[in-house]
This record gives C-alpha cells, structure tokens and sequence, in this order.
C-alpha cells in the first residue's frame, strides 16, 4: 500500500467516523421549522464571513468596510461578487490556512488517481472542468468533505425518493472513495 493511499484511507476513514456520528443530527435537521433553519443559516454565514475576513488576505480586502454580522442570507446583494477568474489569479490569498497554495492545490489535483491526494493531512483539491475557459481549482478540509458528503448521503426514511443519487460530479468524486464504507443502507440496491 503506497503511503499516499495510506493518507487517503485515514483521511476517508475519519470523515465516515464522522459522518456516522453525526446521521443523527443530520436526521434532526430534516425536522427543523422554517425559523430555525433561517437562524442557522443566519448564523453559519456570519461565521463564514467573519472568519473569511480574518484569514484570508483576499476576503478581508474584499469585505473591508462591509458590516458582516448585518448580512442577510436572505440578501446577499450587499456582498461583492467574486468570479473564477478572480478566485484563480488570487488563490494564495483565497485560502484561509495560510500554510496552502495553488502549486499544492493544482500538483494534488494533477496526481489525483482513484483516490484524492491528501494535502497537508487535512484538504483535498478538486477542479472543474474548465468549460468556461479557466477550470476553478477548490480546496476542502475535512469537515467540509464531511458536512457535504453527510448531507447528500443522509437517507430520510419518511421522504420517498430512492437512496443515494448521485447528483453532481463532485458528489460523485467524494462519494465514489467513500461507498465502500458506508453502511449499505445508505446505497441503492
């Protein structure tokens, strides 16, 4: 076993331990009323924002003088648009872990086989596909690889549509290394 798939299977590792303990949240969520996801959302995004503008270079210039915690995820007008291209030409100072760059995100996505390649032991790196005319390079940690994955493969029992389904390509590119350790009822038969 060669030591990257070792970094892979321990990073895949921890985000199923993870995800397996946090299904029954995740279930919860499922319930919520329309206020209460309102106020999480509310909340999520202002630490979103907040910790954006404290650790990236890039967000803190663009959300300079911008009062984040009235932000509204209702109404996102007040918030500067950030395009690809401007995400790209800027990547360095995108990254909130200081300690990325895009050379590590663009060679990980390079040497990307059947498994991702681990970077710094806690992000892997995914790309578009570039169809429109620059492909966006995007860095996941391993909560966020957990908060996703957890939220497409969440099974509710009472709702009526079939198992996982692979909705998006990368759905499919976090969820295709994970399949062989989930639990098989979250799987379609």
């Amino acid at each position: 076993m060669s030591a990257a798939h070792t970094v892979w299977a321990c990073f895949r590792d921890d985000v199923l331990a993870a995800m397996c303990a946090g299904e029954a949240e995740q279930r919860a969520r499922l319930t919520w009323s329309a206020e209460r996801i309102q106020r999480e959302q509310r909340d999520r995004l202002g630490t979103l924002l907040g910790h954006a503008a404290e650790h990236s270079p890039f967000h803190g210039r663009r959300l300079a003088g911008i009062d984040i915690t009235a932000v509204d995820p209702t109404d996102l007008s007040g918030l500067p648009v950030m395009t690809k291209m401007q995400m790209m030409d800027s990547l360095d100072d995108v990254f909130t872990d200081r300690r990325l760059t895009a050379s590590d995100a663009e060679s990980a996505v390079a040497a990307t086989g059947a498994d991702p390649v681990v970077i710094l032991d806690d992000y892997i790196a995914l790309a578009s596909g570039g169809c429109s005319g620059r492909r966006g390079v995007f860095v996941l940690d391993r909560a966020a690889v957990t908060s996703f994955t957890t939220a497409v493969a969440r099974q509710p029992r009472e709702l009526p549509w079939p198992r996982i389904r692979r909705t998006s390509r990368l759905a499919s590119r976090l969820l295709r290394p994970l399949q062989p350790c989930m639990p098989r009822e979250w799987w379609p038969r």
